[in-house]
């Protein structure tokens, strides 16, 4: 019996070849704010990988809204780069979604141009920058660097781990929903969709391989080989997201470690 994953799913007047779609996690392959050729691959690879359609992330909608200098920046610019990238999507079957936003009080003043707006005074930690309305009190920096592991506690990774909260909206809400969270294999993804959702959404499973979707359906694998260690998101800050089982320069003690 084919699992439902594999299933095609009409959503509005799109046409979607399965219930699968790469979330939009940061890629950190958009350098000077434009799509590179490291975009466009990644995304080429994952649509041939087999998922129903994927989505290039964290797309600002102005300079304002700028986190990172290899962030994408939707202007006039951008838009024969975006081509190329749908371009290359659709050559491999699948369809191409975009996130858009603005980074509000996670702005950082060198890349957007200015002091960040935001609804909130709050403290930003990923510039770390302050917004208008915030005192800089010269104790904070300090007290972030050796006190920062306080405020994000290590929590054990758990596949599903938004399932639950996810069926309380899935109970009152009559439209298409599309689970998030965790999921890394085909039991948990066909839990998932028996319990209501028309969509799943994969982020990790698809950076430490592109064609896991594929290896699913051909038996191959019924698990990512994603370890959960966060390394991806470290580095996507700074540089191109990636897989720490795929880097080839990286210390074996790190790798060890991040291995658990």
């Amino acid at each position: 019996m084919v699992s439902s994953l594999f299933t095609p799913f009409r959503l509005g007047p799109l046409t979607l070849r399965n219930r699968s779609i790469r979330s939009a996690a940061f890629e950190g392959m958009a350098p000077g704010h434009l799509v590179s050729d490291d975009l466009i691959e990644y995304h080429r690879a994952v649509s041939e990988g087999g998922v129903g359609m994927t989505t290039v992330a964290y797309a600002a909608v102005s300079q304002s809204g700028l986190s990172f200098d290899h962030q994408l920046w939707l202007r006039r610019e951008a838009v024969p780069g975006l081509r190329r990238l749908t371009n290359a999507v659709h050559s491999e079957g699948a369809a191409a979604a975009i996130q858009i936003g603005h980074c509000g009080l996670m702005a950082k003043k060198s890349v957007s141009g200015g002091q960040c707006f935001a609804p909130s005074g709050r403290f930003n930690l990923y510039g770390p920058t302050w917004p208008i309305t915030m005192k800089k009190d010269a104790w904070m920096k300090p007290a972030l660097k050796y006190f920062g592991n306080l405020l994000m506690k290590p929590e054990p990774f758990s596949e599903g781990y938004f399932l639950e909260d996810a069926l309380k909206v899935r109970e009152v809400v009559k439209l298409h929903l599309i689970y998030v969270g965790g999921l890394v294999s085909l039991e948990k993804i066909e839990e998932v969709l028996g319990k209501g959702f028309e969509f799943v959404q994969i982020a990790r499973a698809l950076i430490n391989d592109p064609a896991f979707i594929n290896k699913l359906r051909s038996g191959e694998i019924t698990r990512s080989a994603c370890k959960h260690s966060n390394y991806c998101i470290a580095v996507m800050y700074s540089d191109k997201m990636r897989c720490y089982q795929k880097e080839v320069d990286l210390p074996e003690k790190w790798k060890r470690k991040l291995g658990g």
